[in-house]
């Protein structure tokens, strides 16, 4: 359902329509997740999940998707980094059984997958790819653009997950946390 939400004509916004899916977001019904988005995320929004490795970045992706899916969502995994043998075993291990997962890491591809889904994650950013012959900061641009506009084209959520540096900043430009509806960040709290 493509609704048009971008225009560069000037509306008076009391007249601007707003459509049914923006009061129909997707929920998972675990109060605390929903909460973090706004209760439910946003059909067609665009979303960075980052946290230091090992604090549960796959993890809580995995487990938003499953309860998404048993909510009746179309979910999907799209990763460039782990495969599919890896993703299973880790799966397994937090007994997820409906996410769809392909290794796909080729923006294009992953842009012609999104039809295909209401909440899609991708893992990672850093490790997308393109056909096509980009510098750093042209491609970073490419893949903003093509994902975030599909994305709200097709009223299909996008999860970004994204690595931190060193010094625990995102890795990249600022044009993707600037670019995107909700930036979340999972910090490991010591357990003393």
């Amino acid at each position: 359902m493509n609704l048009n939400l971008v225009t560069t004509e000037f509306q008076k916004i009391s007249t601007v329509e707003i459509p049914d899916i923006f009061y129909n977001r997707f929920k998972t019904n675990n109060d605390n997740l929903d909460t973090i988005f706004g209760e439910g995320i946003l059909p067609g929004s665009s979303i960075t999940l980052t946290a230091t490795p090992g604090a549960g970045k796959s993890t809580l992706s995995f487990q938003l998707c499953e309860m998404l899916s048993k909510n009746g969502y179309r979910v999907g995994y799209a990763s460039g980094e782990e495969s599919r043998v890896q993703l299973a075993f880790t799966c397994k291990r937090l007994n997820i059984e409906d996410v769809l997962v392909a290794n796909i890491k080729d923006v294009d591809s992953i842009v012609h997958q999104m039809q295909n889904f209401d909440v899609l994650v991708i893992d990672s950013f850093q490790a997308l790819t393109s056909k096509h012959d980009h510098n750093t900061r042209e491609f970073e641009k490419y893949a903003v653009d093509k994902l975030v506009t599909r994305a709200k084209e097709l009223n299909c959520a996008l999860i970004f997950i994204v690595h931190l540096t060193k010094l625990g900043q995102m890795k990249g430009t600022t044009l993707l946390p600037h670019t995107v509806d909700v930036n979340i960040r999972i910090d490991k709290v010591d357990d003393d």
